[in-house]
């Protein structure tokens, strides 16, 4: 729970001074800290209860962090699955550890097409930045 507080202090400490600079995207500790604390309490309202298990299978980016922090901060456990894995070991994490839901990027979404076949349990499937028919939208969940 810690780590979920991590970006915290500097928001309040250093609010205007940019904390992530990725392309053209650039957040401040004020932003980038809101934006956590949004998605941990977005992730809650889903039902998902304290210690539950959650993928994240995304390529690095902002969202990447976000969902990171906002995980710990919710006081849920992140599974991180390798971008660079097969679909079927994907599946065996998945399976394994008993994830409740995950969270990827829009450009693997084939990949977890996939994936979804293998772990039908699992129902809450979350998109960043916008999710597919059925899944949830990560913006709207912020």
């Amino acid at each position: 729970m810690i780590a979920g507080r991590l970006l915290s202090w500097p928001a309040k400490r250093w609010p205007d001074k940019v904390a992530i600079v990725f392309g053209n995207e650039r957040l401040t500790f004020a932003q980038i800290n809101e934006r956590i604390n949004r998605l941990a309490h977005g992730l809650r309202s889903l039902g998902l209860k304290k210690q539950r298990r959650v993928g994240i299978l995304m390529t690095n980016s902002p969202r990447f962090v976000e969902t990171r922090f906002a995980l710990q901060k919710a006081g849920l456990t992140f599974i991180r699955l390798n971008t660079r894995q097969a679909v079927h070991e994907h599946v065996y994490v998945l399976t394994h550890s008993s994830a409740h839901a995950v969270v990827y990027s829009e450009d693997l979404r084939e990949v977890v097409k996939g994936i979804k076949k293998g772990v039908p349990r699992i129902r809450t499937w979350i998109c960043a930045p916008r999710g597919e028919k059925g899944d949830i939208d990560y913006e709207e969940l912020i």
